[in-house]
C-alpha cells in the first residue's frame, strides 16, 4: 500500500505538470490562431498583398504552429482523461495475492526482474 501511495503521489505531481503544460499549449494555440487572424486582417485592409512571399511564409509558419500546438493540446488533454488514481482495498488485495502467487510459482525471469526493481527502489529511498 505504501509503495502504491508513493506511486500515486508521484503520478499526482506528474498530473500537475501535465496540467501546466496543457495550459501553456492552449495559450500557444491561441497565440498562433491570433497571428493567423492578424495576418489575414492585414490582407483584408490592404496593408499586405496576398501574393507577398513574406506573408505566405509567416502564414505557413503560423499554421504549422497552430497545428503542432493543437496536436499537443489533444495529447495532453487525452492523457488527463483517466482522472486521479485511487487505491481500492479489494483491488489492492487481489493485486497482492496475484503478485504473491506469481512470485511463488511464476516465471523465474519475472521474479529476478521484480527483485531488481525492489532493490533499485530501496537504494533510491536512502
Amino acid at each position: 500500500r505504501v509503495i502504491l501511495e508513493a506511486f500515486i503521489t508521484r503520478s499526482a505531481d506528474a498530473d500537475t505538470s501535465r496540467r501546466e503544460q496543457l495550459a501553456q499549449a492552449r495559450r500557444a494555440f491561441t497565440e498562433a490562431q491570433g497571428r493567423i487572424c492578424r495576418l489575414l486582417e492585414l490582407v483584408e485592409h490592404g496593408f499586405m498583398d496576398v501574393n507577398d512571399p513574406t506573408l505566405k511564409e509567416r502564414l505557413k509558419a503560423a499554421k504549422l504552429a497552430r497545428q503542432t500546438t493543437a496536436a499537443r493540446v489533444h495529447l495532453l488533454d487525452a492523457a488527463g482523461a483517466a482522472g486521479p488514481a485511487t487505491i481500492i482495498r479489494e483491488r489492492l488485495t487481489r493485486l497482492a495475492a496475484s503478485l504473491h502467487q506469481t512470485l511463488q510459482n511464476g516465471d523465474p525471469g519475472f521474479r529476478k526482474a521484480y527483485l531488481r526493481i525492489v532493490r533499485r527502489s530501496g537504494r533510491r529511498g536512502r
